[in-house]
């Protein structure tokens, strides 16, 4: 039986490693704050910063720190399902049409928010720090190993 919370870094990484509930599941039960995290971060003014967290054959567990009004490009994540925890602040998440030019969808995903786009929807989406401030996320990319 899997623990009901995850209170740490190493905990999540294990659950990663050892999946026996789906991905979603294992991040519902994150149970830490950012402050769990917060000495592995660092904040550039130009472009949102990246850590990585954990880089397994099947996921990459990545942090990223974004300052006040950053954003990622436009972007697929090229048929990886892409998970995204917000652990502070809040995010933006804007989703367009297959073509690029249409936003389909735009949410906003405050703090312990949970998004995804899964490897079959195929979706273009970017995000942006809306946060009145600082924002850290923790980005989740599961591929399929082939046998």
């Amino acid at each position: 039986m899997s623990k009901s919370n995850i209170y740490n870094l190493k905990e999540l990484i294990d659950a990663l490693k050892n999946k026996t509930v789906s991905y979603a599941q294992v991040l519902e039960k994150i149970n830490f704050k950012f402050k769990e995290l917060e000495h592995l971060c660092f904040w550039d003014e130009e472009s949102y910063s990246k850590i990585s967290l954990e880089k397994e054959d099947c996921f990459e567990l990545i942090l990223i720190c974004w300052e006040r009004d950053q954003y990622s490009q436009i972007h697929n994540h090229n048929n990886i399902e892409a998970w995204t925890y917000i652990l502070k602040g809040e995010l933006t998440e804007e989703v367009y049409t297959a073509n690029n030019t249409v936003i389909e969808n735009s949410t906003i995903l405050s703090q312990k928010n949970i998004s995804c786009l899964t490897k079959q929807s195929n979706k273009i989406h970017h995000l942006i720090n809306s946060h009145n401030g600082r924002s850290v996320s923790l980005h989740l990319y599961v591929k399929e190993i082939k046998t």
